[in-house]
């Protein structure tokens, strides 16, 4: 965007699209050589496709930032900030670690959380349909209002897990620990529940 375009913008009182947010260049250059930005802010970078395998990135402010399709594998985002949401759907966060991470609205649309420890995170008004969390920990995780349409939970370990107004139609919870879950209105159809069995009505 050219220095007129954005002036026209303010002048015009228009919101700028969360892509052009402007990132810190020095962050991005720090990621791109290091593999690693500890409490940085990479807020608005686009890092769509980029391999950030094992990425230290621990505390650092993802808002707005482009993760679709990012490889995040073993990758530390624990305690990261990314409110307003990132964009990870798509992304393959397996055994990455989230720990009080709070990717609050962003999108994890068909992301892959397989063994991934989310323990304490805040994954609340999301988008997170098709995401599979195949043997992670959520241990203590809030999904508050968040769509996990056609999610993927077995084995996952969803001790004292708030889904409270969360959508799990066509869950899979299969084998998954739900022991303190809470699951007060959330909307249960079609959602395969920890013994295999089909939920009740809900739909």
């Amino acid at each position: 965007m050219t220095k007129r375009t954005l002036l026209a913008a303010l002048l015009l009182g228009c919101a700028l699209p969360l892509s052009a947010q402007a990132a810190d260049p020095a962050a991005i250059e720090k990621l791109r050589t290091t593999n690693e930005c500890l409490d940085c802010d990479l807020s608005g970078a686009d890092l769509a496709g980029w391999n950030l395998t094992g990425a230290i990135l621990s505390g650092a402010n993802l808002s707005g930032a482009n993760l679709r399709g990012t490889i995040l594998t073993d990758a530390n985002l624990a305690g990261g900030e990314t409110d307003p949401g990132a964009n990870l759907s798509g992304a393959d966060l397996t055994q990455a670690k989230l720990v009080n991470a709070r990717p609050n609205h962003g999108d994890l649309t068909n992301a892959n959380l397989t063994v991934a420890d989310l323990t304490g995170a805040h994954l609340e008004d999301m988008q997170a349909s098709g995401a599979a969390f195949l043997g992670a920990n959520l241990t203590g995780a809030s999904f508050y209002d968040t769509k996990l349409d056609g999610a993927d939970f077995t084995g996952a370990n969803l001790t004292n897990v708030s889904f409270y107004y969360a959508s799990l139609k066509d869950t899979n919870l299969t084998g998954a620990d739900i022991t303190g879950a809470k699951l007060g209105n959330a909307h249960l159809c079609h959602t395969i529940m920890p013994d295999g069995q089909l939920s009740k009505g809900g739909c």
